[in-house]
Parts: C-alpha cells; sequence; structure tokens
C-alpha cells in the first residue's frame, strides 16, 4: 500500500502481508505494516496500517494513517487519519483526526490538543494495564 520512495519512508519498520507478529511491538522510526499484529504497537514516529493489514493491538505513535482492520484503542499525538475502507475497533485519541468517506469507527473518539492530552493520558493506562497479560501471552515471529 505505502512505498518508502512516496512516503519518505527511509529506514521504516515493515511488517509485511503474510507476516504475524504477536507480543509488544516498539520502534523509535517509522512502521508500515501490510501484515497481522497482535500486542501493542508503540512509536515515537508514524505508523501506516495498509489496506490489507489486521490487527488486533493498541496502537500509540505521533501520527496514525489506518487504510485496513485495528481491534484496539489508538493514541496518535499529532495526526489520525482514517481512509476509505478502514475499520477500527475501539477508542482513539488525537489532536488531529481525518476521517474519509466510507470508513468505519466503532470506539470512543477524543480530539483536539487539550482533550487529547487527558485522552492520551487514559488511553496510556489502558495499554499498561493490557500489557502484563499480553506479555504473558506475546512472542514475535516473523
Amino acid at each position: 500500500m505505502f512505498t518508502q520512495k512516496e512516503e519518505g519512508f527511509a529506514g521504516a519498520t515493515v511488517i509485511a502481508e503474510g507476516v504475524l507478529v504477536e507480543g509488544n511491538f516498539k520502534g523509535e522510526g517509522p512502521m508500515v505494516i501490510d501484515g497481522t499484529v497482535k500486542g501493542t504497537v508503540s512509536t515515537s514516529q508514524s505508523v501506516e496500517v495498509g489496506k490489507s493489514a489486521s490487527i488486533e493491538a493498541n496502537i500509540k505513535a505521533d501520527s496514525v494513517v489506518v487504510g485496513g482492520f485495528v481491534k484496539g484503542n489508538i493514541v496518535a499525538k499529532s495526526r489520525l487519519e482514517l481512509l476509505a475502507g478502514s475499520r477500527v475497533e475501539g477508542d482513539i485519541a488525537t489532536s488531529t483526526l481525518v476521517v474519509a468517506e466510507g470508513a468505519t469507527l466503532n470506539g470512543k473518539c477524543t480530539t483536539g490538543t487539550r482533550s487529547n492530552d487527558s485522552a492520551s493520558e487514559k488511553a496510556s493506562n489502558k495499554l499498561k494495564e493490557s500489557e502484563p497479560e499480553q506479555k504473558a501471552n506475546g512472542k514475535s515471529r516473523a
């Protein structure tokens, strides 16, 4: 769905279609996910969820673009974009939300700078609460 050249993702971590990652997935650079992730996803930069992606994880990043399916809470510090055909089942918190026609969101939505701080804190606490269970059950495989 996304290419490094088009989006400027030199050095991005890529989970290709057909790859399954289970557990806590943490990085400092941009991430492109076209495969399946179960657990948590966290980065200080961007997360791109491709159309073929299926994610059962909480996501925390500076910006998030969703083209596929996410079941979990999303905290996007600066921007969250839901593309046409995307589906999110979970609560979201972000400063800026862009929703394309045909995108589906089932969950609570908190936007704006002030509300994002509070929602981000609450969502981060939810992430922390779910991590011990996921750590006990989580594995990574590619």
